[in-house]
């Protein structure tokens, strides 16, 4: 799997984005990105899940997507539809640990902490709502 992925994602790349972009894209897009990179980077994290994330997190680096990254505007739009979706996908996966990681990340870029806790809290809440909704009544 590094191999194939190594090409279109990789660390230094995704950090060299994040550095560029983060404040103009704001929190909305930041947060999901750095949670989705904590999840690749865990143990528990299996294998089809982690292919997921490398293909958001790569089409997240490349400049040159469904929307163009430099189109004021919406131009992250594509992006962030496509983190959200992934994330949704794996709510089940995203332990404290992660969350926590993911705070701390993304304070190098946000001094406003209200704003991570509340992307935080969406994640809890949905993850939540998520674990209710698979629970099914037996007759």
């Amino acid at each position: 799997m590094k191999l194939k992925l190594k090409k279109s994602f990789s660390e230094p790349k995704l950090w060299r984005k994040l550095n560029e972009v983060a404040r103009k894209v704001g929190i909305k897009v930041v947060y999901p990105v750095v949670l989705l990179y904590y999840l690749f980077k865990s143990k528990e994290v299996p294998l089809y899940a982690k292919s997921m994330i490398a293909g958001a997190l790569a089409y997240f680096i490349m400049p040159f997507d469904g929307l163009p990254d430099f189109l004021p505007i919406i131009g992250y739009t594509d992006d962030l539809s496509l983190l959200a979706a992934t994330v949704h996908q794996l709510l089940k996966h995203i332990s404290h640990e992660i969350l926590e990681q993911t705070r701390n990340k993304t304070r190098q870029w946000f001094n406003n902490e209200e704003d991570t806790i509340k992307m935080e809290e969406q994640i809890k809440l949905l993850r939540a709502k998520t674990a209710r909704n698979q629970v099914q009544p037996t007759n």
